[in-house]
């Protein structure tokens, strides 16, 4: 379980996160959804390097154990955030960007297969900078998975994806999480956070609204954002 208390964040002059709290456990994959403005990456970066905030932490899984306050080097050891792409570089191949990202974190990753659970074998060897913008996503996401890390942060994962590889994207996040590491992805595919996500976390009046999501259940994710911010007219002023 990884808990974090009195989150605060400004984007400028505007407070986006006051005094929020989230609770991440091992071995789920959380759901990050808001309407645009409303703080999804501001979370995650929060999260990230959440310095400024008191950080309560436990992290069990993979090769490493951290508790409570964790310094900058031991908190950048278990937890990778992907905001984009372009962390990938463009000169090395998708392999050698998979394998550098490995090998820095000393993960025993399966890079064969890892890339046949993402279907990214046939442009393995290809340049980045010759990958279209799907290929590019699916590469990163790889590299992501390759480190091991016992917690997974996505900004919007599945933009770029074409139904197949965001269903091959959801097998892999899903698999990842039941070897007791865990993943907090942004998402406004609110079909694809029910099939994928154990919980959700709604970001309301810059508080975090968690709820869990049991199998079987019959409400959606698109009811309670209506809910929310269609219905409640939570959505963020411009």
């Amino acid at each position: 379980m990884i808990g974090f208390l009195n989150l605060c964040a400004r984007r400028g002059d505007r407070l986006v996160l006051d005094n929020a709290s989230i609770e991440i456990p091992t071995g789920t994959v959380t759901g990050l959804v808001a309407p645009n403005g409303s703080g999804k990456t501001t979370l995650l970066e929060s999260i990230y390097e959440p310095w400024s905030g008191h950080v309560i932490c436990k992290i069990d899984g993979g090769n490493t154990s951290v508790t409570r306050n964790p310094s900058a080097v031991e908190w950048k050891r278990v937890v990778f955030y992907l905001p984009s792409p372009s962390i990938l570089s463009l000169r090395a191949s998708v392999r050698q960007n998979i394998e550098f990202a490995r090998d820095c974190w000393g993960s025993q990753v399966d890079v064969a297969k890892l890339s046949s659970r993402l279907g990214i074998g046939g442009f393995l060897d290809l340049p980045v900078r010759k990958c279209s913008q799907g290929m590019t996503q699916l590469a990163s996401i790889a590299t992501a998975m390759a480190t091991g890390a016992n917690l997974l942060l996505f900004d919007e994962p599945m933009s770029a994806l074409d139904p197949t590889n965001v269903g091959s994207v959801t097998r892999a996040m899903r698999s990842y999480a039941r070897t007791g590491r865990s993943i907090v992805l942004s998402s406004h595919n609110l079909a694809n956070v029910d099939l994928s996500c154990d919980r959700v976390a709604f970001i309301v009046n810059k508080q975090v609204e968690l709820h869990d999501r049991a199998r079987g259940r019959t409400d959606t994710c698109a009811a309670r954002y209506h809910e929310l911010y269609e219905k409640g007219g939570n959505a963020p002023a411009h």
